[in-house]
């Protein structure tokens, strides 16, 4: 064989060799691409549903699961159920939209380094409203007990699978990030609430004795830490609220007929005026709502 046609040969086996091997690192590239996270997409399509479910709990009384007077229905119609004004299930919905779109995304680096921290986020919220609504109301929540194992397996998930040199810098931000929003929620749920005000003792004690005098009603229950919280903003003239006991037996126990006429569904919960206002209110508010008029600062 002449040494062009050799050469020849080399040339064609060392071009095969090189589509051969380009075929395999492109084939490799391809199974190994980045991807959807299917077990995430899984879990988050779940708890988005999950969600969507206890949010409609809020419009129709008696859901499977949900039944008037259970757990379920005492945690989703207290007044921890809201935050800014919308369902904690609202919020919920849109936390498992925002991991479902993670989980699918195909910036692998960027979804992946994102997902753990968003599901962590979740979680420490969904953490922090569980054990404060068993701690005021003594109500375990099954659907919201299994939503919030859904965000934990979501973040364990995402820890494991983010790129090792990321994880110390993630952590840092996922537990800075978690301690506010944890702060803003409490403030947000009356956690927050004022247990002195900037009212004298002689101004509260009239208002106090005006919201009786003008009818209207204080809801609550004994165990309710809300409810206690409410009267201690008053000082000593929280005893002359016009408080009505609803759980005069304890927690799970049937209602008073006054809390029962008056449809009262969440603790406390005021009636002023005919509208009902649930959650803690301050002196101010109360002042408000009622038409009494507060004295000038310096007056008081």
């Amino acid at each position: 064989m002449s040494n062009a046609k050799k050469r020849s040969t080399t040339t064609s086996s060392k071009t095969r060799s090189r589509d051969t091997a380009a075929g395999t690192v492109a084939a490799s590239a391809k199974v190994t691409s980045p991807g959807a996270d299917r077990i995430s997409l899984i879990l988050a399509s779940l708890g988005l549903l999950l969600s969507l479910y206890l949010l409609a709990n809020h419009q129709i009384d008696g859901l499977p699961g949900c039944a008037a007077g259970g757990g379920c229905d005492r945690v989703q119609q207290s007044p921890w159920s809201m935050l800014w004004g919308y369902p904690v299930a609202a919020w919920g919905a849109a936390t498992y939209l925002l991991l479902l779109g993670l989980a699918v995304w195909p910036k692998r680096r960027a979804g992946v380094a994102a997902l753990p921290v968003v599901a962590t986020i979740g979680f420490a919220i969904s953490a922090y409203l569980t054990s404060i609504t068993w701690h005021e109301l003594k109500a375990w929540c099954p659907w919201c007990l299994a939503s919030l194992a859904l965000i934990t397996v979501l973040s364990v998930r995402g820890w494991l699978r983010s790129e090792a040199l990321l994880r110390p810098w993630l952590g840092i931000l996922a537990i800075l990030v978690s301690a506010g929003a944890i702060t803003l929620v409490h403030q947000a749920q009356g956690g927050g609430i004022r247990t002195t005000s900037g009212l004298t003792p002689r101004v509260l004690q009239e208002l106090a004795d005006h919201l009786r005098d003008s009818g209207a009603r204080f809801y609550g229950a004994s165990w309710c830490g809300a409810c206690a919280g409410q009267k201690a903003v008053f000082g000593s003239a929280g005893e002359a609220l016009p408080y009505v006991e609803c759980s005069p037996h304890g927690p799970g126990t049937p209602q008073s007929t006054d809390c029962l006429m008056a449809e009262i569904r969440t603790y406390p919960t005021w009636v002023i005026r005919g509208s009902k206002r649930p959650g803690a209110l301050t002196p101010e508010q109360l002042a408000g709502l009622s038409g009494f008029t507060l004295p000038p600062k310096q007056d008081q």
